[in-house]
């Protein structure tokens, strides 16, 4: 991928995840070209509601709304089925990665994931989570793609 996309820490640690889980997939973020390729695995922008959480922080809720692009949906569906159960297994836990990609030996914990069947051929992953932030704060920390695209089947889906 010749693109230079920078996402934040959280946002790219959990998409590392499932990336690593899924397999050999294509990945493709915020929009789909006409001509994708199969299977793949799309990741548009997370929707974010915020709130007060306490008097020095607030709190963002993270709803990620990914598609698996398959053949057929079943295959689809198995995708996307490998990465929730292998969420469920980490106990709902995503290793957190630093800026180069490599886990920091921090976890992000996620609220249960779903899946359900979309259009013929896709299924979508509901992944959703809570993070707090200090007022005080500067930028979260971000992570290159780059990182994780090339390093996606070198490490196992629990980050170790």
């Amino acid at each position: 991928m010749a693109e230079n996309i920078e996402l934040e820490q959280e946002t790219a640690s959990v998409m590392a995840f499932a990336l690593r889980t899924a397999g050999d997939i294509n990945p493709y973020y915020w929009d789909v070209p006409q001509d994708f390729k199969r299977p793949a695995m799309y990741f548009p922008q997370p929707e974010i509601d915020t709130g007060g959480d306490t008097l020095g922080t607030y709190a963002s809720e993270y709803a990620w709304y990914i598609n698996v692009f398959a053949d057929t949906t079943e295959e689809a569906h198995g995708i996307a089925r490998r990465v929730l159960t292998a969420l469920k297994r980490a106990k709902n836990y995503v290793p957190l990665l630093n800026e180069d990609g490599e886990a920091t030996g921090k976890k992000l914990r996620l609220k249960d994931p779903g899946l359900k069947r979309g259009d013929v051929g896709v299924a979508q992953l509901t992944i959703e989570w809570t993070s707090r932030r200090s007022y005080a704060d500067d930028e979260p920390p971000k992570v290159n793609i780059t990182h994780i695209l090339f390093s996606k089947k070198e490490e196992s889906p629990d980050g170790e």
